[in-house]
């Protein structure tokens, strides 16, 4: 898994720090969200 770069580029953008790799490690990716059906589109 990891971070998407433009996930980290977004962070980035929104005047955001790193966060630390474990915290990150602990976020699911939009694609993990999706699959698992938390995030339907309409």
């Amino acid at each position: 898994a990891g971070t998407p770069p433009a996930a980290e580029a977004a962070a980035e953008a929104a005047g955001l720090t790193p966060l630390p790799k474990a915290a990150l490690d602990k976020v699911p990716s939009v694609e993990e969200i999706v699959a698992k059906g938390v995030v339907r589109r309409e």
